[in-house]
């Protein structure tokens, strides 16, 4: 069905195109004939890019093309208007617009370089006329381009040369070594992070910063399933108050270890009464307790010493407690790192625990002999391993 015009009602009313601007001859209008000049003239303002390079017909094998400005290849181009171009007889020919601003035509189609041409139109002649004339600027600038169809492309000098105003050590040789896959020479450029997976018994992984540098002493140990390996210790740094972990004999700062701990500043002479730790974070089984000081006490009675007993809601789960002793010499100590006693969980009952049950500690401090130096900065860590029995 061919397009249809607005309703007649609509037509009589309108005053000016809003798109254009192209005012509509009032109806009855006498003389018109000014008010038709107008509206041509709206018309022509309006059409008058789209004759930029249309091609059109000047003989009857010649055409011409209207001039105009035209963007290919990040180049502003200008045409100035021909009218006398010849072209073959009984073929079709296409007519375009080459970067460097010539107006080409071939029998074999537009070129293959999206990016280098501007198309103008296909004719065919045949009997030494004109036949068709097809304008294909539409293929301009309704066009969705991509890298390939534009060209887009880059040699390795000028990768090169891009990546030097960034940073004159990248290039695209030293990109080539960390991106070659297994069998790049990336190791030789940067350092990877250290992932260890030793099976030996109960599988864990290893993550951690092989770096020398002083600050980079973090790694974490995961166990699958959620258990701890069996050369790993854990204790509490009493300077920091971070845990720590003491795998295969170096120690690491520790992280994403559930655990409770806590730090008592200062000099404790006294017995500490029963004091809350805080609550289970999740169902699991207490797997370890551990009592840590930064300064042990120095007596002269070397059974003087500072035991640690472990209650939840309130009942001990201690068969043997952790303890340290005037024996176990001066300086930082750790049950964790086998100095003194470490402490022993009973086999059975309250070391299970749920999330929220409360868990709290209690000290008991001996000191029959004469003491030159007590206990100093204790701390506690309890581990609780969140794959325990139901």
């Amino acid at each position: 069905m061919p397009e249809q015009f607005p309703s007649d009602q609509s037509l009589y009313f309108l005053e000016e195109d809003f798109g254009t601007g192209v005012p509509y001859i009032p109806q009855g209008l006498s003389p018109y004939h000014l008010a038709f000049r107008q509206m041509q003239s709206r018309l022509i303002l309006s059409s008058e890019r789209a004759n930029d390079l249309r091609v059109y017909q000047s003989g009857d094998l010649t055409i011409g093309i209207r001039g105009g400005q035209t963007f290919i290849n990040n180049q502003s181009i200008t045409i100035t208007p021909e009218d006398t171009i010849a072209i073959p007889d009984n073929q079709i020919t296409s007519i375009w617009i080459s970067q460097t601003g010539s107006i080409n035509q071939a029998a074999t189609g537009f070129p293959l370089a999206r990016s280098t041409y501007i198309p103008l139109a296909d004719i065919q002649t045949s009997e030494g006329k004109i036949i068709s004339l097809i304008d294909r600027r539409g293929e301009g600038f309704l066009y969705t381009p991509n890298l390939a169809s534009l060209g887009i492309a880059a040699t390795e000098d000028e990768i090169n040369q891009a990546l030097v105003g960034t940073n004159s050590t990248v290039t695209s040789e030293s990109l080539n070594r960390i991106t070659g896959g297994y069998t790049s020479l990336a190791d030789n450029d940067h350092r990877h992070q250290l992932n260890l997976h030793d099976q030996d018994g109960l599988t864990h992984y290893t993550i951690m910063n092989p770096n020398t540098g002083s600050n980079a002493d973090v790694a974490l140990i995961l166990s699958l399933p959620n258990i701890m390996a069996g050369n790993l210790s854990i204790h509490q740094n009493t300077d920091n108050g971070f845990a720590t972990q003491n795998y295969n004999g170096v120690t690491y700062q520790m992280l994403g270890v559930s655990n409770l701990q806590t730090n008592i500043p200062g000099t404790v002479t006294t017995n500490v009464p029963e004091t809350i730790l805080g609550l289970s974070p999740s169902d699991g089984q207490i797997t370890s307790v551990n009592l840590s000081v930064k300064n042990n006490i120095v007596s002269t009675n070397t059974n003087d010493s500072i035991s640690m007993n472990i209650f939840v809601n309130g009942q001990s789960i201690m068969t043997t407690q952790a303890e340290l002793t005037s024996a176990a010499g001066t300086g930082f100590k750790s049950t964790a790192q086998n100095d003194g006693t470490v402490g022993i969980i009973t086999a059975s009952g309250p070391q299970i625990v749920k999330r929220g049950d409360l868990i709290s500690y209690q000290f008991t401090h001996s000191a029959a002999g004469t003491v030159s130096q007590d206990f100093e900065d204790i701390g506690v860590l309890i581990i609780i391993n969140n794959d325990g029995p139901e």
